[in-house]
Parts: structure tokens; C-alpha cells; sequence
């Protein structure tokens, strides 16, 4: 199961100029029930361990996410959630 999703949407290059204002921040349905949610889940904490694992080793990159929501909408719930997986000294 595969999600469909492109990435070029919500990449930033150094240098272009970044302006909050127009980078994509709202996506379609991406996953069709909680089964196929949670194996997404799944397989994405593998591979976000295995390319943090990576930069980190390079010490050239960083990811950083941002959350953007009013209050009481499931941040702390979702970065706890999809992060579990992270292995913490590289963060």
C-alpha cells in the first residue's frame, strides 16, 4: 500500500526565497480506513528512522516539521504518534 503524495509540493530549496504563504498546506485523502492508516504508519516510521539515521551521520541536513493548528487539534497526539519510531539522539 502506497501513499500518493508528492513531496516536490513541500520541499524547499535554500536560497528560492521561502514565504509561508505559499507553500501547500492542506492535501487530499491520503489513506481509506484505519487499517490501511496504520500500516502507512508503519512503514513510514521505518523509513523517516533509516533517513534520520542517515543525516544524521552526514551532519549536513535537518528535517524540520512544522504543525500548524488551532488548539486542542491532535498536534502533541500526532508528533508523539508518528515520531515514535524516531531514534531520539539524532533529533
Amino acid at each position: 500500500m502506497k501513499l500518493k503524495l508528492d513531496l516536490d509540493d513541500f520541499r524547499v530549496s535554500a536560497g528560492k526565497g521561502f514565504r509561508i504563504k505559499r507553500v501547500k498546506t492542506k492535501v487530499s485523502k491520503l489513506y481509506d480506513g484505519d487499517a490501511h492508516y496504520e500500516s502507512l504508519i508503519a512503514e513510514f516510521r521505518v523509513e523517516i528512522d533509516d533517513l534520520q539515521q542517515k543525516m544524521y551521520a552526514q551532519d549536513r541536513q535537518g528535517l524540520l516539521l512544522v504543525f500548524q493548528a488551532m488548539d486542542a487539534a491532535g498536534k502533541d497526539s500526532t508528533i508523539k504518534h508518528v515520531m515514535s519510531g524516531v531514534n531520539t539522539q539524532g533529533v
